[in-house]
């Protein structure tokens, strides 16, 4: 199909839920994961389309990238890439379908899109990563936005581990994986400007003023996870807060990191 025929064909599809094996949404952003994972750029002069394209057209291509690079150990176009995923989140729907998706259904929705980019995203931070200049930074802004449309939770569940790691808002924690590349690189070049920090400061404080007051699960289970990468990210931050990430002020906050520590 020509680019014109494949928005075509996307726009006016219709599942058939009449038959257990008709097609679906999910079905067909398989078919366009599998596409990406097969074609010989892997959709590089396609990425673009679908920026305003439905959610599931959206998870199967992120899902395609994911798999081709991480699985495959194939070679995707990351500045086309980020720029969809700026265009994603930066959309005036993207917060209104976060609020409106209270769903767990079968057929693919923002949250899935969601738990893509924080999969692509933790992608990038591996040592394979292109050493693009700002990569990292844009994965930070992307990850940034996705953080502050999604609300924060109190304990969901006695699970906060599978909470944390599982859930759209746990699995955009990424911020840490891409700020722990950003410092490798910074320790490797013997050059510690504290750029790295600077960027990811901000998103650390807020998510810790509403982790420590018990309002943010995802958060006090990472905390517990991953103390020692926020040592390593900043030390004397780490130290000072060290009571306010295993929460001395509140229990439900301390016992979501301190019950990790047997994990």
């Amino acid at each position: 199909m020509s680019n014109e025929e494949l928005v075509a064909f996307l726009k006016g599809f219709v599942p058939d839920g009449r038959s257990w094996d008709g097609p679906t949404f999910r079905g067909l952003a398989s078919s366009i994961a599998g596409a990406v994972r097969a074609s010989e750029d892997g959709f590089a002069e396609r990425i673009g389309l679908f920026a305003s394209l439905a959610r599931p057209y959206q998870h199967g291509l992120l899902r395609g990238l994911k798999e081709r690079w991480s699985d495959d150990k194939r070679d995707i176009d990351w500045p086309a890439t980020l720029s969809l995923l700026k265009a994603i989140v930066s959309s005036p729907t993207f917060r209104a379908d976060v609020a409106a998706d209270q769903s767990e259904g079968w057929e693919p929705s923002v949250h899935w899109v969601i738990s893509d980019i924080a999969d692509i995203l933790k992608g990038a931070s591996a040592k394979r990563a292109p050493p693009a200049i700002g990569t990292h930074k844009s994965c930070l802004h992307v990850l940034h936005v996705v953080l502050e449309a999604i609300h924060p939770e109190t304990a969901q569940s006695s699970d906060v581990v599978s909470h944390a790691t599982n859930s759209p808002r746990g699995r955009a924690r990424s911020p840490s994986f891409v700020a722990l590349a950003m410092r490798r690189e910074e320790v490797e070049a013997n050059q510690s400007t504290g750029e790295t920090w600077a960027a990811v400061r901000p998103v650390f404080d807020a998510e810790l003023a509403t982790s420590e007051s018990g309002l943010n699960a995802d958060f006090a289970a990472i905390a517990g996870m991953y103390c020692a990468n926020f040592h390593f990210l900043n030390a004397e931050w780490t130290e000072a807060n060290f009571d306010r990430l295993f929460s001395s002020t509140n229990d439900e906050a301390w016992r979501c990191t301190a019950s990790l520590r047997g994990h």
